[in-house]
């Protein structure tokens, strides 16, 4: 792979790796409403929903969220690529070993599929 191809897939996966980080954080916002919102509907069908307590703690999971997101859209600036190193490069480096080995290997497929067709083409 020449320098041009590296630094696309380096891109690509630093992009993949914050934006799945920026996804967990919401999803597991998402959870932990739908939990308490079910825990509420059975506690209120019992002995009433005590929204004093939930309330608390789902405004402090918003918060870490919130700050993830932050933290992640922080990260995706250039300036800042020696904090995501530090912060982020044993994932990075998993990442960027698989989208690697995964462009090589489409790359060696299409190169015999067209040595394929080349070798039936001068058949005919």
């Amino acid at each position: 792979m020449d320098i041009q191809q590296i630094a696309l897939i380096t891109l690509i996966t630093k992009i993949t790796l914050l934006s799945v980080l920026a996804i967990i954080g919401v999803q597991i916002f998402w959870i932990s409403v739908l939990i308490a919102t079910g825990t509420c509907k059975n506690e209120l069908s019992q002995t009433g929903c005590n929204i004093d307590v939930v309330e608390p703690i789902l405004y402090g999971i918003r918060g870490v969220m919130l700050t993830c997101n932050v933290i992640v859209l922080y990260l995706y600036f250039d300036i800042n690529s020696s904090i995501y190193t530090k912060i982020c490069q044993h994932l990075h480096m998993k990442c960027y070993q698989f989208c690697a080995s995964r462009i090589k290997n489409v790359i060696k497929q299409r190169q015999n599929n067209f040595d394929e067709i080349a070798a039936n083409y001068q058949k005919l």
